[in-house]
């Protein structure tokens, strides 16, 4: 397929860094374990899902998705710099440019993408 994961993340060439948001917790409702797997059968087999009426079924593939990495998408060895520099944006954004390219890719969409 055209270089898309199975849940049709492309490449992103740039980070950008996070417009400011409102001060929102959002609820943590998770999406039927049934409904989320018969979803992840889906598209682990490249088909286009239909049907989809809960919003909380995708968005917990997607958690599941990033928990499921078998290296996490940052790092142990960012863990004490993110931890450092978590309430300094620039030096943040300093640590999000120093992870390995592909790490920065998905990263770059995943926020780009949650905004």
């Amino acid at each position: 397929m055209s270089g898309l994961s199975p849940l049709g993340v492309p490449p992103t060439p740039q980070c950008r860094e996070p417009s400011a948001a409102p001060d929102v917790s959002p609820r943590r409702v998770p999406g039927d374990i049934d409904e989320v797997n018969a979803l992840k059968l889906q598209v682990d087999q490249w088909k286009i899902p239909t049907g989809l009426e809960d919003p909380h079924v995708p968005a917990s593939l997607l958690k599941l998705w990033y928990r499921e990495l078998e290296e996490p998408l940052i790092p142990h060895d960012f863990y004490e710099r993110c931890i450092t520099h978590y309430e300094n944006p620039e030096a943040a954004v300093a640590v999000v440019h120093s992870l390995p390219r592909i790490n920065k890719m998905v990263l770059c969409y995943l926020i780009r993408f949650l905004q």
